[in-house]
């Protein structure tokens, strides 16, 4: 019979003929990073540049369509799919009824169903249950009876808590041996052979599983991350040194970022995540430095704005660029586009404002599946262009508050007018004007609300030059107060301060 401590010893083995098998990677990732940090013009190390220099370069291929990953959370309906294995014919009683031992990575577990404690159509399931309950706790079992005497000789490392420290081979506890063994790996399970007694009519199910394919599963997850990091980065890094970067560069890094989160929120890749979770923190710095290296040029004439943008002297091809404005408003497209030289082209209508009216340029990554990791940057001081108006904003106000009248009404308007004039320096006009500021606030149905009585309040505005829609949202808000009568008046209040805080 296979020793305990051997099955440990074949589980590190496992482990360990795969490891080699990412670490040139894990070195391609960490040098990625460093042509990263040269190209956006951070401080490298001359040791880690010598070292990365020395690496053999392999071409970077250009991104492929995702793919659904195959590593992914396993589903619970998959466990079913074992009852298409075709029941044994009655048989003499095998050996394996009493336990088999392990062979090699692969430990079995036997799972047993008395006579009429399920129906017939549940039995296998539950066998097989019981048999993956078992296999775990054997597992438990082994590995923490050998812990402290392969401590000494295996230096694995595990991420825990603050630091690494470190420790004996993994599965150090219950709970991390049954969520690896039973929940995690119900996929590479495999029913060996099933008996039912003949006489007493008790199911006995054998079951199989392959511990070499778990630690496969973790190197493969761990290469995959790396790899995608390591190549998203290099395209990204050497683009802008060749200065041929276009904006889909970042959107693949974002999205490999992305890749790399949603990996490690698996219930695999939560165990492995620490492995590349230096390098993600550290690429996602760099990403949102390469988000918010935007420096732009530009000039209108005869209506149509010119414009250059650039990531440090490195022209953005084919980029599109998201917009705001401090001191007016111009009627612009909602995004600006340059072509594949980095330069844009776009007609302009009325610049509303007192003098100059600024507008900074920002990428637009709502295309990218990892745009939250940048949500929230700030324009680059570099990124704004500075736009002479053309008119002085007046526009006059289309109120609709049909629920509203005399001083609620009346607070309605002067929010309206206090924005405008702080946000653009616009003076409302009763006459005629080129821009129009439509606000319609629509007060909801009551409702209780432990004890209490709750109004809500919907405030949509609009601002409509010559050629369209120049500004629009909505915001939503609710009074809450002892009668419906105080709480419209909250709900009131409420509408005003949304107002303001446009």
């Amino acid at each position: 019979m296979i020793s305990r401590l051997a099955i440990v010893l074949g589980i590190c083995v496992a482990v360990e003929a795969f490891a080699d098998q990412y670490d040139e990677t894990r070195r391609r990732a960490q040098c990625a990073q460093v042509e990263m940090a040269e190209a956006l013009g951070e401080p490298v190390s001359p040791t880690e540049k010598k070292a990365c220099e020395a690496l053999p370069k392999k071409p970077v291929p250009l991104p492929q369509k995702k793919k659904e990953e195959p590593f992914s959370d396993v589903r619970e309906e998959q466990v079913p799919q074992l009852k298409e294995v075709q029941e044994k014919p009655k048989r003499l009683r095998p050996d394996w009824i009493q336990g088999k031992p392990a062979e090699g990575d692969v430990i079995y577990g036997v799972g047993i169903v008395q006579k009429n404690e399920v129906s017939e159509a549940r039995r296998l399931l539950v066998a097989m249950q019981r048999a993956l309950a078992q296999i775990g706790a054997q597992i438990e079992a082994q590995v923490v009876s050998q812990s402290k005497s392969l401590e000494a000789e295996f230096g694995m490392r595990e991420q825990t808590g603050k630091k690494t420290k470190d420790t004996s081979i993994g599965f150090t506890s219950l709970s991390d041996a049954t969520r690896l063994v039973v929940t995690q790996s119900l996929e590479d399970a495999r029913l060996v052979d099933t008996w039912e007694d003949p006489e007493a009519g008790t199911f006995y199910a054998l079951v199989a599983l392959d511990m070499g394919k778990v630690a496969q599963k973790q190197q493969a997850i761990v290469s995959s991350v790396l790899e995608a990091l390591t190549q998203a980065t290099q395209r990204a890094a050497q683009a802008l040194t060749s200065g041929e970067f276009s904006q889909g560069l970042l959107l693949d890094l974002l999205d490999a970022l992305d890749y790399a989160d949603a990996m490690g929120r698996t219930k695999l890749g939560k165990k492995v995540k620490h492995e590349w979770q230096a390098q993600y923190k550290d690429l996602a710095k760099m990403a949102k430095k390469l988000a918010g290296c935007l420096r732009v040029e530009g000039k209108v004439s005869d209506g149509v704005l010119t414009f250059s943008v650039f990531c440090g002297n490195t022209p953005i091809r084919d980029g599109r660029f998201q917009w705001t404005i401090t001191g007016g408003l111009v009627d612009l497209p909602s995004v600006l586009t340059t072509n594949s030289e980095g330069k844009g082209k776009v007609e302009v209508g009325d610049v509303f404002g007192a003098e100059t009216v600024k507008v900074a340029l920002m990428h637009d990554v709502s295309e990218s599946r990892g745009a939250w990791i940048v949500k929230g940057l700030s324009p680059s001081s570099d990124a704004v262009l500075a736009l002479r108006a053309t008119s002085r904003l007046n526009a006059k106000v289309n109120l609709a508050a049909p629920e509203l009248s005399g001083k609620g009404l009346d607070a309605i308007k002067d929010a309206i007018r206090v924005w405008a004039s702080r946000r653009w320096g616009a003076q409302i006009v009763d006459g005629d004007a080129r821009v129009t500021i439509n606000c319609a606030v629509n007060l909801g149905s009551k409702a209780e609300v432990y004890g209490k009585v709750s109004v809500p309040v919907e405030v949509t505005v609009s601002v409509v030059g010559p050629r369209g829609t120049l500004f629009e949202t909505t915001q939503r808000q609710a009074g809450l107060a002892d009668t419906e009568v105080m709480a419209k008046e909250e709900a009131v209040k409420r509408a005003v301060t949304l107002i303001q805080s446009l």
